[in-house]
């Protein structure tokens, strides 16, 4: 029998009329009337405690563990069919309509409670306002309510104003969960401990915090105490964002995307004639599937959080067309092999039934810069790591941060096609000269300096802390964590570029002194390392396919057989056509033993990743089973050859322990002659590996130099800005003022810190950089802070003070002739003699590098 929605209807209220009998049979005329009492008050009452328990009931906290691995797309279907048919409605609408009101009403006040919230922090520590709690009434209008603060809860009594009883209960310190009617409210000193305690710790819950504050009062716990605490801390922190975006105007920070131009000083803080740089900006992105929300948690709250990092999804979805309207051009044709390994570059080709009817977001896509501060973020909804992810982001990019940018993308070889395809970014990624890093390691691509581009799993690794309260968690409270911890994790990274930058120089210099150290030793030149790098790589694309003098001698002949089948060449050819499948056997295992080799020398080099060492590992295991299957190929056609002397078979073992070139004795007998090449032999393919580490740290010494100098100009503008709107007198409300002191109370202290860090840098033997500070673009020449010295000046020529040290081509400092002048240079620096001749050894590179 098929119920309809009516039918259903009726039978629901034939159960509640039945239920209502009973209790009225069952209870005395008295314990009626008190039923019948409390109904009406529930009834009667706007908001209250009991409504919010019924409201809340599923909100982000209430979390629950999920077993993703018992739940199918069949029972999923199955769900949303029967709900469906049954018209059975998802979660209340009377609550849904209940909180969307009471959002409303709380956005109507913000501005007055953002207020009295500052005016509150800024008259604390004034006498008159030491003793509000408890306070007895001076005006008619008073209110009584339960005040719970670190240890204690007590019922107070406050004076309020007849317009707005909230924002008299934040004038005295105190914040409730309601914004009519409260009947209890937290101390601002408990949620600020809160709100921080979320920050510096994201896997903490509110029902954690929750039943602390129970253990602290010598209480017990109860559920709505969670959803109490939630509702006030909301409201708390959507006065914390006004109060920010006050603060942004006070610091001309308020303009459209000026939060994110501003987000890394290094990468944006522009100076006038700075040396150009091949990539103006350098980024890397990626998506991470471990903050899913289910579909079906949390559905009555329909509220909106707003984040300046997110691309919305109307953006995102502009591009959801762009791979499957994009032709793939005749020169695009040939697919790279790591576009059908990596699973991630066939997204947009896979469905995953799963993830579509039961999460709707299903990971988040982000993007930062190279000193890990986080650019962009957007919503991965019912689909895997699609492309149009990544076509939302570098549109945001390229639009926000302008031209010349490089981003490393572990898809890089097949996204980089598709941004040259789309119909709609392409035009615009070509005129804005944007590259990503494909086909080489980022140490052999010209401009990237050291950079790793493994940025975005430094990030994961700590945001997955808080996937256990996503994973429920109704859209709202989702992008409000995810904020908070971006948020947090920016300001952590902005307070530790000084201990970064220097890691870096210091890292950057060790590798020029070790490639020097190796390099000298060789008697190849620059020339050499470059030509042995271009055949290698002419190598492994060649591997792939036959040989073209094989495959024209074999058409050669079979037009020749029908005229001169007894001809010399004739036989010949026809000898070689014979053995085509073998020659192809050892072509091919021949190519994945080369590969598997280089693969496992690099597993062994220092500073390699734990993702790229996991990565490399699987690989190593899939092409261990496709050398075993190459190598049963080529025995086989061994076998079957009639020929003398017979082709040597070879066995697993003989392949499995060849760890470099010349150990292969498959490889011996290559007709491509590998072993004979230069670039196989050990001794030179370490040579090219530390030739191009040492260019890539002379580029990484010449970006962090600029690096340098804009985080000192921006810290000498900002204490300058600061200064003037201190003791300027522009600001005329008090809680604007504590605003902008609280502000910077911290900001100078961090930039105090770095300007440690960055002395500590100009201090380093190798440092060639600029001693003095730049012009912002933008500032008049003559501005206030510029060409600051921003530590005691060295003895060198002052005509020479405000520039850095001249450059080749390649970034490196240039000698002045012998190494006489350069103890002269830096004699006052107190150099030892193993730096005097670590400069030689660079001398002796440089002149093998002109003169080959």
């Amino acid at each position: 029998m098929r119920l309809t929605k009516s039918k259903l209807m009726k039978l629901s209220e034939r159960d509640r009329a039945r239920d209502a009998l009973l209790t009225k049979d069952k209870l005395s005329r008295q314990q009626q009337a008190s039923l019948s009492m409390l109904q009406q008050q529930i009834n009667a009452a706007e908001l209250g405690d009991v409504a919010e328990e019924a409201m809340y009931d599923s909100v982000d906290n209430n979390w629950v563990d999920i077993n993703e691995e018992t739940e199918r797309n069949g029972e999923a279907t199955q769900e949303s069919e029967v709900i469906e048919e049954l018209g059975v409605r998802t979660g209340n609408t009377e609550w849904a309509n209940r909180l969307s009101a009471e959002d409303h009403t709380w956005k109507r006040q913000i501005e007055d409670l953002c207020d009295a919230f500052l005016e509150y922090c800024s008259a604390r520590n004034d006498s008159s306002q030491k003793n509000h709690e408890g306070a007895p009434a001076t005006q008619e209008q008073t209110i009584s309510l339960q005040c719970i603060s670190l240890k204690e809860e007590t019922e107070n009594t406050f004076s309020i104003d007849s317009d707005s009883c909230v924002q008299s209960l934040v004038l005295h310190g105190y914040l409730s969960s309601t914004p009519i009617r409260p009947t209890v409210a937290f101390s601002l000193d408990v949620l600020e401990l809160a709100d921080t305690l979320q920050r510096r710790s994201p896997s903490t819950s509110i029902q954690g915090i929750a039943e602390t504050l129970c253990d602290l009062r010598n209480v017990p716990y109860k559920r709505y105490h969670r959803v109490q605490l939630s509702s006030a801390l909301d409201v708390y922190r959507m006065i914390c964002r006004e109060a920010k975006n006050r603060l942004d105007v006070i610091l001309s920070h308020a303009s459209h995307g000026r939060s994110l131009k501003n987000c890394c000083t290094p990468c944006t803080y522009k100076l006038r004639d700075e040396p150009r740089l091949k990539y103006a900006m350098m980024v890397t992105g990626d998506g991470n599937n471990s903050l899913k929300r289910c579909s079906r948690a949390a559905m009555v709250d329909k509220r909106q959080y707003k984040s300046e990092y997110y691309i919305t999804r109307p953006e995102v979805d502009a591009f959801k067309n762009e791979v499957k309207s994009s032709q793939k051009s005749q020169e695009d044709s040939d697919s790279s092999e790591c576009e059908h390994r990596w699973k991630n570059a066939s997204a947009d080709k896979r469905t995953n039934k799963l993830s579509k009817n039961f999460f709707e977001e299903t990971g988040i896509f982000t993007s930062t810069c190279r000193h890990s501060i986080v650019l962009t973020i957007c919503d991965m909804v019912r689909t895997g790591e699609q492309a149009k992810y990544g076509l939302a982001t570098i549109d945001r990019l390229l639009s926000t941060f302008g031209p010349r940018l490089l981003m490393g993308y572990d898809i890089g070889c097949a996204f980089k096609k598709t941004v040259k395809r789309s119909p709609m970014l392409g035009t615009k990624a070509t005129e804005m000269e944007f590259d990503m890093c494909v086909e080489d390691h980022p140490h052999n691509r010209t401009g990237a300096g050291l950079t790793d581009f493994e940025n975005n799993e430094h990030l994961y690794s700590c945001s997955n802390l808080i996937a256990s309260a996503t994973r429920l968690a109704s859209p709202y409270h989702r992008h409000q964590r995810i904020h908070l911890f971006i948020e947090t994790w920016n300001n952590n990274m902005y307070e530790g570029l000084g201990r970064l930058l220097r890691t870096k120089y210091i890292n950057a210099l060790k590798v020029i002194d070790s490639a020097n150290n190796l390099l000298e030793q060789s008697s190849n030149t620059a020339k050499d390392y470059q030509d042995f790098f271009a055949e290698e790589k002419k190598y492994l694309v060649s591997a792939k396919h036959e040989r073209p003098e094989d495959a024209f001698m074999i058409n050669y002949v079979e037009l020749l057989e029908l005229m001169f089948s007894k001809h010399p060449q004739w036989k010949e050819a026809q000898q070689l056509r014979k053995l085509r499948n073998f020659h192809a056997c050892i072509d091919t295992l021949e190519q994945l033993v080369v590969q598997r080799i280089v693969e496992m020398s690099r597993m062994g080099l220092a500073r390699t990743g734990v993702k790229l060492r996991q990565h490399i590992q699987k690989l190593l295991t899939s092409r261990s089973t496709a050398v075993k299957s190459a190598l049963t190929r080529y025995n086989q056609a061994a076998s079957e050859l009639d020929i003398d002397p017979a082709p040597p078979q070879y066995t697993w073992e003989q392949i499995s322990k060849a760890s470099i070139l010349s150990d292969s004795h498959i490889l011996r007998g290559s007709r491509r002659g590998v072993l004979t090449q230069g670039w196989a032999q050990s001794e030179n393919r370490r040579c090219v590996e530390q030739y191009h580490r040492l260019l890539r740290a002379q580029e990484e010494i010449q970006r962090l130099n600029i690096e340098v100098r804009r985080l000192s100009t921006a810290i000498a503008d900002e204490g300058t800005r600061l200064a003037q709107l201190m003791n300027g007198g522009e600001l005329r409300k008090a809680g604007d003022q504590w605003l902008l002191q609280h502000y910077a109370k911290r900001r100078l202290e961090v930039n105090a810190n770095l300007l440690n860090e960055l002395h500590s840098i100009r201090k380093l033997p190798g440092y060639t950089g600029w001693h003095t500070t730049g012009i912002h673009i933008g500032q008049p020449s003559a501005a206030t802070g510029s060409d600051i010295e921003m530590e005691p000046a060295s003895p060198i020529n002052p005509a020479d003070r405000a520039k850095p040290t001249n450059r080749d081509a390649h970034g490196v400092p240039e000698t002045r002739g012998s190494s006489a002048s350069i103890e002269d240079e830096f004699d006052d620096l107190e150099v030892g003699d193993d730096i005097i001749d670590q400069f030689d050894k660079w001398q002796i590179v440089l002149d093998n590098a002109e003169n080959p």
